[in-house]
């Protein structure tokens, strides 16, 4: 079932951009929260920002998820300096679902998927050792011969590695070896497991953002923890916290965030290779009816 969500609440969590990035970066420094609370007839009060337990207990500790207004505050640009900011993304992306008891099995799911997914892409050639010797060496031209898609990984990664060193110059998380390791493999996986997209220019760019924002809301989450600033709340959300900002599985969760947003605007790189096509088809037959 194809995910209907709004791209404005999107875009205004910071979508993309060098300029998103740097208002992320500019606003990285910030001690409390940006929230907005609202009473009934959705009259906007209380304009204090409170602490990042507060913050929690409002959004997520009572009852069910209030989603739509999570999207106003979004819209309203109330969420920019929250350290939660990554689980907002995954609400309105609808990798969590409202029911937060959930998250915990979802997560570890979607962490397991990822891990097997990059196993199975990581094969080498010496990997395969069953079948047909004459298929699987390096000059074999048959269709599956293991070498032929190594071959093809390799300049998919290079192609991939090229961009993702010019991300966001300006900013200095982007200079990070580990940061560009991981938007490569994301990247690189997500190329493997959508062929029908593959890996196109700009997609590093999307990417970002959103692991710019989990790294933060992470790096905060473990200073807040080991300040004692959490120990207000109840062991079961002290447990999903943890759990959710576990700097283990950042490309783990990466991953799904940006295939959540690829499933928004697939559909425009699709429809672009479709136009490029037709205009190579097009630009054929006007040369073909030049020579004739």
């Amino acid at each position: 079932m194809e995910k209907k969500i709004k791209t404005s609440t999107i875009s205004s969590m910071g979508s993309g951009g060098t300029s998103n990035i740097s208002t992320i970066a500019s606003s990285s420094h910030q001690p409390t929260t940006g929230i907005y609370y609202y009473t009934t007839g959705n009259r906007k009060i209380n304009v204090h920002k409170p602490p990042y337990t507060e913050e929690w207990s409002r959004c997520f500790q009572h009852g069910k998820i209030q989603l739509k207004i999570l999207q106003q505050h979004a819209l309203e640009g109330d969420l920019r300096s929250s350290k939660m900011r990554s689980i907002y993304w995954r609400l309105f992306l609808r990798i969590l679902p409202l029911n937060k008891d959930e998250w915990l099995s979802i997560v570890e799911r979607y962490r397991c998927e990822y891990q097997e997914m990059k196993i199975k892409h990581s094969r080498r050639p010496q990997d395969f050792n069953e079948g047909d010797p004459q298929s699987n060496n390096p000059l074999s031209l048959q269709e599956n011969c293991p070498w032929r898609e190594f071959f093809y990984n390799t300049e998919l990664k290079e192609q991939i590695i090229k961009d993702v060193d010019r991300s966001f110059p300006e900013v200095p998380f982007f200079k990070n070896p580990e940061t560009r390791q991981i938007m490569v493999n994301v990247l690189f996986i997500y190329a493997k497991e959508h062929p029908h997209i593959e890996y196109k220019q700009g997609m590093h760019e999307i990417l970002g953002p959103l692991l710019f924002v989990l790294n933060y809301d992470q790096e905060n989450f473990i200073t807040l923890k080991e300040a004692n600033v959490i120990n207000s709340l109840n062991e079961s959300d002290k447990k999903l916290l943890t759990y959710l900002n576990d700097p283990h599985f950042r490309e783990h969760d990466v991953y799904q965030m940006f295939v959540g947003i690829m499933l928004l605007i697939e559909s425009w790189y699709i429809y672009g290779d479709e136009n490029l096509s037709k205009s190579d088809d097009e630009n054929s037959s006007n040369s073909d009816g030049k020579e004739s």
